[in-house]
């Protein structure tokens, strides 16, 4: 009798409040087509026991490593890139994990980031008193080249513009403000109607006109299936675009 795995297909990760937030609109994208790199689900049950060592993952990573290569493992907070609450940077995530050990122990690490001081007093900001529920993606790492964050609509001034903050390399650069991005404003019909290099040593700007409309595509067709005002997350790698994530604008 084959024993219930553990890690699930994103495209079967489809309830909320087992796989949490990030995983479930991961999974309502790829329904849609949409470019989700591949990967994998742990509820928060399984992470619960994973943790506290009733089970063990070791087969199941092995077999996820040699069909995804690197990966990253990332958060899945139940609640979390909900309407009214993101948790956008509140939980840690590690890129490039490539053995077993690594894996486990950055798992590991994304759950306990879920009880850190920085969660509690974000948590009490907004009255929520509930225990926290985490489950992980591990996801097939994106060799970007270039990578940003799309908004649907202007964060400040609340125009109904598409507005592009991009930079060479992983996305984690313009998160952790390491770099200033190049930054790009659309109109809700394509045309670009601003764009401005970042603070690179090279001047030249990191998106083409293909690019940005290949952007222009993913924002109108996640808008179809999401709603409207929605951030992005994005990668291109050699010259395929990839969505990485998305969720509502909150605050």
């Amino acid at each position: 009798m084959n024993r219930e795995r553990y890690l699930v297909p994103l495209e079967d990760a489809t309830d909320p409040f087992k796989f949490g937030g990030k995983a479930a609109q991961l999974n309502l994208a790829l329904q849609h087509k949409l470019p989700v790199p591949k990967g994998f689900a742990i509820s928060d049950s399984l992470l619960n026991q994973f943790v506290s060592g009733e089970i063990s993952l070791e087969s199941e990573l092995s077999q996820v490593l040699n069909e995804l290569g690197p990966i990253a493992v990332r958060s899945s907070a139940v609640g979390e890139d909900s309407q009214h609450k993101s948790y956008a940077g509140q939980y840690v995530s590690f890129l490039n994990a490539d053995s077993i050990p690594s894996v486990e122990k950055a798992i590991i690490a994304v759950r306990k980031s879920a009880f850190s001081k920085r969660v509690k007093l974000y948590n009490e900001r907004f009255g929520i008193t509930d225990i926290p529920k985490m489950a992980v993606i591990l996801q097939q790492m994106v060799a970007a080249e270039v990578s940003g964050i799309l908004f649907t609509q202007d964060p400040v001034s609340k125009a109904d513009e598409i507005i592009i903050e991009a930079s060479l390399g992983l996305g984690e650069s313009i998160a952790s403000g390491q770099v200033t991005p190049d930054f790009f404003r659309l109109s809700m019909a394509g045309q670009i109607l601003e764009r401005r290099a970042g603070d690179r040593t090279d001047p030249s700007i990191c998106l083409n006109e293909v690019e940005l409309q290949k952007l222009h595509e993913l924002a109108v067709r996640c808008e179809q299936v999401f709603g409207k005002e929605l951030d992005i997350e994005w990668a291109f790698d050699q010259q395929k675009l990839y969505l990485l994530q998305c969720r509502p604008i909150t605050c």
